[in-house]
């Protein structure tokens, strides 16, 4: 009998850690949705493909892309800063530089 209950509440532990688990899922896919919008310095300098102490220079100097600061934490959107500073430095010629991108 005691082995019985043993597995009967083995089984009910089982349940609540699964259900635990789906609604854990649930929650770091909405989570992750709203973090694959912000990149640390790190991660944009990766998509930029430049260094990170370039955008630390930049945020200092001015003309770099436009980040959200969170307490002591730097962040960059994505799609919208990001990807617009990159179209904002689009030529098709070396004649068409301003001076703020020498």
């Amino acid at each position: 009998m005691q082995k019985v209950v043993t597995t009967h509440r083995q089984s009910e532990i089982a349940k609540a850690a699964l259900d635990t688990k789906k609604n854990s899922t649930a929650a770091k896919c909405s989570l992750t949705a709203v973090a694959d919008e912000y990149l640390s310095p790190k991660e944009a300098a990766r998509f930029l493909r430049c260094s990170k102490s370039f955008l630390d220079k930049l945020r200092c100097s001015g003309g770099g892309p436009s980040y959200t600061r969170v307490g002591r934490k730097v962040l960059y959107r994505k799609i919208a800063d990001l990807e617009a500073w990159m179209r904002q430095r689009r030529f098709t010629s070396t004649s068409e530089y301003g001076s703020e991108f020498r």
